[in-house]
C-alpha cells in the first residue's frame, strides 16, 4: 500500500462501490436516464455516479482516483477489483438500456447524423463490444473461425445505430461521410480515431491470445501479419529498457542484413522463418528504427540554425 498517496479509506471506496450499484440497478435512475430532456446518458450517468461521493463526504477528485489505483493504494485488494469490475459492468448495462429505453419508435431513413447522435454511437458501441458478454462472444468467434470477429462488432454497429434511432443501412452509410460532415472537428476526428482502434486492438488482441494457445489463424497472410505486429507492439512494450537495448545489440546486424535486401529477396527470406523468428526480427526491426528516428531529431536539434540571406 502507497500511504502516502492514500487520501480515501478502504470503508468509503467499498461504500461507494456498493451505493454506486445500488443506484444504477434503481428504477428512480432507469426513469431519469430514460429521458432524453436529461441530455446525453452517459453523462447523466457518471454525475449520479459522482454524487456518491458527495453522500460518503469524499472530494470527487479524490474518490475518482481510489477507484482507478486499488491495486496501487490498497492492500489484499482483490476484492475491491471485483466489486470494481461488477461497477463497471453495471455502468454499461445501465448505460445501454437507457439508449434502449429512448429508442424511437420510427427510424430516420433520410436524414443526416447529428453530431450527438454520432457521439453517442461512438460512446454506446465502445460499451457494448467491451462488455463481457461481447468479448466472450469474440472469444468464441475465433475459437470456431480462427479469424478476425469483426463482423460481430459490425453487426453490433447495426445494432446500435437502430437503437439511436436511424435505420441501420442508412445510418452506417451516413456515418462513413463524417469526414465530409465535420471537416474541422477536432473532437470529431479524435474520438472516431480512438474508436476505430479500440476497435482494432480488441480483435488482434483476441487473435493473439488464441494464436499464443496454439489456435491456427486462418484470415490470410494479411491478417497473420497485423497479428504479428500487435504481438511486436504488445512484447516491446513489456519489455524494459535494459531488455530492449539488449535484443536491438544482439540483432542489429541480422536488422541490418534484412534490410539491404531487395523488397523480393526480403519477402522470401521472411517465408523461410519460424514465426517466433519472424516476431524476433519485427521486433528488432521496430527497435532499429526507433533508434535510427531518435538519432536523427538528435542531430536536427543540434545543428546550428540556418538564416535566410
Amino acid at each position: 500500500m502507497v500511504k502516502s498517496l492514500v487520501k480515501v479509506s478502504r470503508t468509503d471506496v467499498e461504500a461507494f462501490l456498493t451505493k454506486g450499484v445500488e443506484v444504477m440497478m434503481s428504477e428512480d435512475t432507469r426513469d431519469v436516464l430514460s429521458e432524453v430532456s436529461t441530455g446525453r446518458p452517459g453523462v447523466k450517468l457518471i454525475e449520479l455516479q459522482l454524487n456518491v461521493w458527495d453522500e460518503l463526504g469524499v472530494d470527487k477528485q479524490l474518490g475518482r482516483t481510489a477507484i482507478d489505483s486499488i491495486e496501487r493504494f490498497y492492500e489484499n485488494s482483490e476484492e475491491l477489483v471485483a466489486m470494481r469490475s461488477h461497477f463497471v459492468e453495471t455502468s454499461k448495462a445501465t448505460y445501454l438500456q437507457a439508449l434502449e429505453d429512448r429508442r424511437p419508435a420510427e427510424l430516420e431513413t433520410k436524414a443526416n447524423l447529428p453530431r450527438e447522435t454520432v457521439l453517442e454511437f461512438f460512446d454506446a458501441t465502445i460499451f457494448k463490444m467491451e462488455s463481457k458478454a461481447t468479448m466472450e462472444q469474440l472469444e468464441k468467434f475465433v475459437l470456431e473461425k480462427g479469424t478476425s470477429p469483426m463482423e460481430i462488432l459490425n453487426e453490433q454497429r447495426a445494432y446500435v445505430m437502430e437503437m439511436l434511432g436511424f435505420e441501420k443501412k442508412h445510418g452506417l452509410n451516413k456515418f462513413g461521410n463524417l469526414a465530409d460532415d465535420f471537416p474541422e472537428d477536432r473532437e470529431m476526428k479524435f474520438k472516431y480515431e480512438e474508436w476505430l482502434q479500440k476497435s482494432v486492438n480488441l480483435c488482434l488482441s483476441i487473435l493473439l491470445a488464441f494464436k499464443l494457445k496454439g489456435g491456427q489463424i486462418t484470415g490470410g497472410e494479411k491478417l497473420d501479419a497485423d497479428v504479428r505486429q500487435f504481438q511486436v507492439h504488445v512484447e516491446l512494450q513489456r519489455m524494459s529498457p535494459e531488455e530492449r537495448g539488449a535484443l536491438l545489440t544482439q540483432n542489429a546486424k541480422m536488422v541490418q542484413d534484412f534490410r539491404a535486401m531487395l523488397p523480393a529477396d526480403r519477402e522470401q527470406h521472411v517465408k523461410g522463418l519460424s514465426e517466433a523468428e519472424k516476431v524476433e526480427l519485427s521486433k528488432s526491426e521496430a527497435l532499429l528504427v526507433s533508434q535510427m528516428q531518435a538519432q536523427a531529431r538528435a542531430a536536427q536539434a543540434q545543428a546550428p540554425a540556418t538564416q535566410d540571406c
